[in-house]
């Protein structure tokens, strides 16, 4: 039986005020140890996580084209070179190259799907048909990488119909740390002993300091993760920011802001930024998270100069 307990009615999230001891905490930890799965550099105890480390077993060698889907910070690149490391392919090239032609067996990584030009789509696409022409026999790989789905990307002009179709083979979804919070004080436990060479373990760490990191949202992931572990071997103490960017950030447009009119633009023009990114660029759609017309939006694009 757990010894943790939801925070939440959605059974996501726990807290170190339902452990009676800091021993039951470590006794839990050690019971949950032998649940986890690890595929390469990647941990994790969540079933999602573990489906997707065991299709990328049995698909690494393949020649179909895969698409890695998730927020920033998810282990996208990370799984996508385990993937390459079973898959026995001797390069790992970042897509655009030039001359990939020339390389014998290779994985081609695309880290920004979105960015690519339409003339780099097409040499992708080319090289996606060459790949499955082959078949098992191919050399080549691509892999990659996106915060948004296929479908979004075509729709809104960023990729072309062409190469959407060709990236409909296989799609995984990474789920961030909000939807799998069983994951945070194992991938805590993981970079600890990475980063310290095994010198360092999660006992080492105050009941206090421990508390921090399970309420903390991170919406860096194990980005976020890996950073504050960082830390903690050179200090005791978390500093705030590390754990909550968001609220940071509105303490340093505040701080910023000589008066109150100003704070106000500062804020308003951080969440139309954020909305715009978050939206792939779509006026409509930001207009309608914001709450406000498609003209007073265009209005503040051009105030903000963030057209």
């Amino acid at each position: 039986m757990p010894l943790l307990r939801s925070r939440r009615s959605s059974g996501q999230g726990f807290s170190l005020t339902e452990f009676a001891s800091t021993e039951k905490l470590y006794r839990h930890l050690q019971w949950m140890a032998g649940r986890k799965a690890v595929l390469g550099e990647m941990v994790s105890r969540n079933k999602e996580m573990q489906k997707i480390f065991c299709l990328c077993e049995e698909f690494a060698e393949s020649s179909f084209p895969l698409t890695l889907i998730g927020a920033r910070g998810v282990g996208k690149e990370t799984l996508a070179r385990e993937i390459h490391r079973l898959s026995g392919r001797s390069e790992w090239i970042l897509w655009p190259h030039q001359g990939w032609q020339k390389h014998p067996s290779a994985t081609f990584f695309v880290p920004f799907l979105a960015a690519l030009s339409r003339a780099e789509q097409k040499e992708l696409a080319h090289l996606i048909d060459l790949s499955l022409r082959l078949g098992e026999e191919s050399p080549y790989r691509v892999i990659v990488s996106t915060l948004y789905p296929i479908e979004k990307l075509e729709n809104e002009g960023y990729l072309t119909s062409e190469l959407a179709y060709r990236l409909s083979s296989i799609r995984l979804y990474l789920p961030d740390l909000r939807e799998r919070r069983e994951d945070v004080l194992l991938l805590v436990e993981h970079f600890l002993t990475v980063l310290s060479g095994g010198c360092r373990q999660l006992s080492d760490l105050q009941t206090s300091t421990l508390a921090s990191l399970l309420d903390s949202d991170w919406p860096d992931n194990g980005d976020g993760i890996k950073a504050v572990v960082e830390y903690l071997l050179l200090s005791k103490e978390i500093p705030p920011h590390l754990l909550s960017p968001k609220q940071t950030d509105l303490w340093e447009i505040l701080r910023s802001a000589a008066q109150l009119p100003e704070a106000v633009k500062l804020l308003e023009k951080k969440m139309i930024a954020e909305a715009l990114e978050n939206a792939v660029g779509n006026k409509s759609k930001v207009s309608r998270e914001l709450g406000i017309s498609r003209s007073g939006l265009l209005q503040k694009l051009e105030e903000y100069q963030l057209i």
